[in-house]
């Protein structure tokens, strides 16, 4: 079995994140479109995704905090709860601006779980695991994919809207279950036992110790790219919120071979999933996230060049923006996580989770302002997060692995003078 050899808390996961993998992928793919045909406008929904990031870095400051408090275990299924099972019923029925937003600002707590679920399913794995662990689950999601085009059939037959509030329904029962059944199975980690038996301060204590342990390791000439990594990657995946529309709109695609594209994505997912990643283990992590970064950037500018009904080159594009993030995520995220010792994890990861909070705040209104002038300005925008990223990343290869510096540069922090942060 592809998990067997997983801890416990990463492997539950992986075997019940369908619960979650299948409404998730096809509400977040069509939620644009969702809300196009509900009746709101470009700029109102990107209003509401700038609105929904700005409520997330406000979560996001909090995370490392809350998570350190009540543990990895607590935190995940209390805002799991709050953060998906209440807005995926809002979603169900919302049919104005304002419910859309209320849905968004509920999502937007997600920040905390993202997180939380992160330490809870890796903190006790080794090194090695980490990589295995985030691509497992990555391609849970991804496989998931194969059951758009079921949604894009309906959607022909049935309409776009009742189709998709049905999804957001049931999404909403599905991962409830999910939830719940997760709580039970998983146990809190060894790090979450420690952070939680630590001496408490004020809760903005743990924020203010992590923003200054952001700020060594940005004046740290090996960890500083890390943090650009994860800055210029995220504000991509924020900023490519009309690609299904412009599929839809501009170029003409049917529902049915837009649907497709996920499956096309999830198939390229295992692939590497079983190709590479195997023989990648006791390779540089730089130098695999290197090649992630090239394969993405390669991916977004061949779709600048995708013509009306050219499915050959739409296809060249999806599997190049499929196998480059999913190579690129699985071994960054490892990256962080390993990189940072055990009590400052939550902390300094929440914090570098807050940088890309706020660096995101303005894409979802910069994405519909530049979609709204030309569609070739946003996509070609996304390339150049990915290409700015494979810069920042070149000196790490050129110095080794960033790891033992990432850890100078917490121990560091960690002896700074400051009140108890937890």
């Amino acid at each position: 079995m592809l998990i067997a050899d997983l801890p416990p808390n990463a492997r539950h996961s992986v075997l019940w994140e369908p619960l979650w993998a299948v409404p998730g992928t096809i509400s977040i793919y069509y939620a644009t479109l969702y809300q196009k045909t509900a009746g709101l406008s470009t700029l109102e929904i990107g209003l509401i995704a700038s609105i929904g990031l700005y409520l997330a870095c406000c979560a996001q400051l909090l995370a490392g905090t809350i998570t350190d408090r009540l543990g990895r275990k607590r935190t995940t299924l209390i805002f799991d709860l709050l953060s998906w099972s209440v807005p995926m019923v809002i979603w169900a029925f919302a049919d104005s601006f304002w419910l859309f937003l209320l849905a968004a600002l509920c999502s937007s707590l997600g920040r905390v779980v993202n997180l939380s679920f992160f330490l809870l399913v890796t903190e006790d794995a080794t090194e090695r695991q980490r990589p295995r662990i985030f691509a497992a689950i990555k391609l849970v999601v991804m496989a998931a994919g194969l059951l758009t085009p079921l949604a894009g059939i309906a959607m022909a037959r049935y309409g776009t809207l009742p189709t998709l509030r049905w999804v957001y329904l049931l999404g909403g029962v599905s991962m409830t279950a999910l939830f719940l059944i997760r709580n039970h199975l998983t146990t809190e980690t060894a790090a979450g036992h420690q952070s939680a038996a630590a001496p408490r301060g004020p809760l903005l204590g743990g924020v203010a110790r992590g923003l200054r342990m952001l700020g060594l390791a940005c004046r740290s000439r090996q960890l500083w790219p890390v943090v650009a990594l994860c800055l210029l990657t995220n504000l991509a995946v924020q900023i490519n919120l009309f690609q299904v529309v412009h599929l839809a709109d501009n170029l003409h695609y049917g529902t049915t071979a837009i649907a497709a594209l996920p499956a096309v994505a999830a198939v390229t997912a295992f692939a590497c999933y079983l190709g590479p990643m195997p023989r990648w283990q006791h390779r540089p992590l730089a130098r695999s996230i290197l090649t992630g970064l090239l394969l993405s950037t390669a991916g977004w500018l061949a779709f600048l060049t995708v013509p009306r009904g050219g499915m050959a080159v739409l296809l060249l594009s999806t599997v190049l923006t499929a196998a480059g993030p999913f190579l690129l995520e699985s071994y960054r995220d490892a990256l962080v996580v390993s990189a940072i010792p055990a009590l400052d994890r939550a902390e300094l990861s929440s914090a570098i989770q807050t940088a890309t909070a706020l660096a995101a705040i303005p894409s979802g209104y910069l994405a519909a302002v530049l979609y709204d002038h030309e569609p070739q300005l946003l996509f070609g925008a996304v390339a150049l997060c990915y290409g700015l990223s494979a810069l920042a990343v070149l000196p790490l290869l050129a110095k080794g692995q960033p790891s033992t510096a990432a850890d100078q540069a917490v121990s560091a922090a960690s002896m700074t003078p400051s009140a108890p942060s937890t």
